[in-house]
């Protein structure tokens, strides 16, 4: 991790970035589930077999790219879609200036990473104060080290575990309000465009996620303690202390 960290800091130095936050870009791909998680039931003592009636909880989710930058501007949605072709009537009452695509095992793979690269990051950057300078040619790609979102991910520090929360609401009250239909791609654009309104996706989440993965403003500290950590949670580092020999013999048998 501490490599991580020192191409991390390298880019920040040659690119002049330390006091320029709002240059700072970070995207990660979020499954958005039709499953509204467990709730509670509310019945009268004594009933038997109590049950709610619920939309479709199978395992399908649809796939949504979310970007923002380190003072917590968030950028169009980028919602993708499982099936080979992209129909208008699953992009009405969208987010706003969110795009769509489509791949049949639902992902985005490479072909849609560059899609939204080119056709939705480089335009929606140039519209913001304070990274109009030359863009296309300064733009360096940084990849955070694998199985390590929950750790050093900003969106996944700060952010996506209140649009997780916010999601599951959101769809309670669907499932409520049209009596359990199921969230079909004519009807997610519009459940979608609620996130904005929560306050998940607020500045203050945002900043928190780059500040607490230790991204911006840089801090090897938090990177790398939050990587040992997680080492001795999955195994990896078990630290041993061996037991004081008199207290080691009164618990031999």
């Amino acid at each position: 991790m501490e490599g991580c960290f020192n191409k991390l800091k390298d880019i920040i130095a040659r690119f002049d970035l330390q006091n320029k936050p709002q240059t700072i870009f970070h995207c990660d791909e979020i499954g958005i589930q039709r499953d509204a998680g467990i709730q509670k039931v509310l019945c009268k003592r004594g009933s038997r077999n109590p049950n709610k009636l619920v939309g479709s909880v199978t395992k399908a989710m649809y796939t949504v790219l979310m970007y923002c930058n380190a003072i917590g501007d968030f950028l169009p949605m980028f919602i993708n879609y499982k099936g080979l072709h992209l129909y208008s009537t699953w992009c009405v009452g969208e987010p706003e200036k969110a795009r769509y695509n489509c791949l049949q095992s639902g992902w985005i793979e490479a072909p849609q990473c560059l899609y939204w690269f080119i056709n939705c990051f480089i335009p929606e950057i140039l519209k913001l104060d304070g990274t109009k300078c030359d863009c296309r040619k300064n733009i360096e790609m940084f990849c955070l080290p694998a199985h390590t979102s929950h750790l050093v991910q900003p969106l996944d520090v700060g952010v996506y575990k209140a649009v997780k929360a916010s999601w599951n609401g959101i769809l309670r009250n669907y499932y409520n309000e049209t009596g359990y239909k199921n969230v079909d791609k004519l009807v997610l654009p519009t459940l979608m465009k609620k996130i904005s309104e929560y306050a998940c996706l607020s500045r203050a989440n945002t900043i928190g996620g780059f500040e607490g993965s230790g991204i911006y403003p840089l801090c090897k500290e938090k990177m790398t303690r939050k990587i040992e950590i997680a080492k001795i949670i999955e195994g990896e580092k078990i630290p041993v202390f061996p037991l004081p020999h008199p207290l080691q013999n009164q618990l031999e048998p």
